[in-house]
């Protein structure tokens, strides 16, 4: 475990003012980790970005990468993909990826900040946006994710991943010497708060076990460490029994 001795975050659902407040805020606070590339890592640095979408009953959106992927593939991650020239900023490179990945409508997020760049061992400096659904959202009714780029939808509740306890931290040797990863498995037993995505021959494309574990590790388990990093930070900032 790496709970490091930190306690978990009880977090109501915030009004978009409170989260503001946290995201416009100078108090000082540090991500555990600002990226994972390597010394042996080449190439240029290109600009990514990602939706951290959290919703009405007090969850985050991930994904589950199809498994024919060029990239990362079966990787749980959240929505999102490289910022195009079309783009005007993160955020709209971030809601237009969900969209186009999930088919979750951007006219449903309200955009409240977004967490420090993280540097991917592939390369992306990577813009984590954070962003509140307006309503209720139904995963097997209202969204139309696309079967070849997900293999699964799902919604991980962040008194899960806002508790230390549930926290894993690893090690590998780099070059550089020894870097440090996070992992945080979690067993999905509820059934609305998963999807598994249909093919085209109305076929799931892999066999579904349940409960199923999500393995989520590596970017996205260092990007929701540091979203807990921010919410730590400004703790006092949270209502308590709102």
């Amino acid at each position: 475990m790496a709970d490091d001795g930190l306690p978990a975050i009880d977090l109501p659902r915030l009004p978009a003012s409170d989260w503001l407040q946290i995201f416009s805020s100078q108090r000082p606070w540090a991500p555990v980790l600002d990226g994972d590339r390597s010394l042996w890592v080449k190439g240029p640095i290109r600009d990514a970005s990602v939706l951290i979408a959290l919703t009405v009953r007090g969850g985050v959106l991930l994904t589950e990468r199809s498994p024919s992927m060029r990239q990362h593939p079966s990787q749980v991650a959240f929505p999102g993909g490289r910022i195009e020239a079309q783009d005007r900023n993160a955020t709209e490179a971030a809601c237009r990826e969900a969209q186009e990945e999930i088919g979750l409508d951007p006219r449903r997020l309200r955009p409240v900040g977004a967490l420090p760049p993280y540097l991917t061992g592939s390369a992306y400096r990577v813009h984590a946006v954070v962003a509140l659904l307006d309503d209720a959202l139904d995963l097997h009714r209202q969204l139309e994710p696309d079967p070849n780029e997900v293999a699964s939808v799902f919604e991980v509740p962040l008194a899960f991943l806002l508790n230390p306890r549930n926290h894993r931290r690893h090690y590998w040797e780099a070059q550089e010497g020894r870097r440090a990863f996070y992992s945080m498995p979690w067993l999905c037993d509820q059934p609305d708060a998963m999807r598994f995505v249909r093919t085209a021959n109305h076929q799931v494309d892999r066999p579904v076990d349940w409960p199923h574990e999500f393995f989520i590790w590596g970017a996205t388990a260092a990007m929701l460490r540091n979203f807990y990093q921010l919410l730590h930070a400004h703790r006092d900032l949270i209502p308590i029994g709102c």
